[in-house]
């Protein structure tokens, strides 16, 4: 399999074509980046195709010595925020989500998707960059120093998010989780 940095001197080299191959093998995951991001898929796929033609604006000043992913990962989440910004999105809860309460039997047993479906609930009430964080990490694997390129933040930093991060959805996810336990 050809290497993105052999692609990266063959676009640069006039061979436009074979951007084609760098978007073919990036395009789920900086779409996962935009999701995460904005939380519509309409405005990720806006946003996917947005970061891609940067990309290939700013093909040029890519520096051979870091990663294409993390560097296209990175123009992905800025694009997404830039994004936001312009929109002025909102994040609609559902305040009814956890109206639903069930006998004591069935209480005991809260089955995998209506946990999921809390957490994720809880996860879409976080800021964006919050937000973005924690679906980067834990959904999409990805490590801290990923992270710290894609946000520009330092490691440590990213660390010490994170830990708030989760301190945060613990607090927030006790009373949804206690909801389904209440008479």
């Amino acid at each position: 399999m050809i290497k993105d940095f052999e692609i990266i001197d063959n676009v640069r080299a006039g061979k436009v074509k074979d951007f084609d191959i760098l978007i073919s093998r990036h395009k789920d995951y900086v779409m996962s980046v935009c999701v995460s991001v904005l939380k519509s898929r309409q405005d990720a796929e806006e946003a996917s195709q947005d970061s891609f033609i940067k990309a290939y604006k700013k093909l040029a000043s890519f520096d051979k010595s870091s990663k294409f992913s993390t560097w296209l990962y990175r123009i992905a989440y800025r694009t997404s925020l830039d994004f936001l910004r312009k929109r002025k999105r909102t994040v609609d809860i559902d305040d009814h989500a956890f109206g639903l309460r069930s006998d004591s039997e069935v209480q005991l047993k809260i089955d995998k998707e209506e946990r999921m479906g809390i957490l994720q609930s809880v996860i879409d009430t976080l800021e964006d960059e919050e937000r973005t964080l924690i679906r980067l990490f834990y959904f999409e694997e990805m490590g801290i120093k990923d992270l710290a390129k894609i946000t520009g933040l330092k490691d440590s930093n990213v660390k010490i998010k994170l830990f708030r991060i989760r301190k945060k959805l613990k607090e927030r996810i006790s009373p949804e989780l206690k909801k389904l336990y209440l008479p």
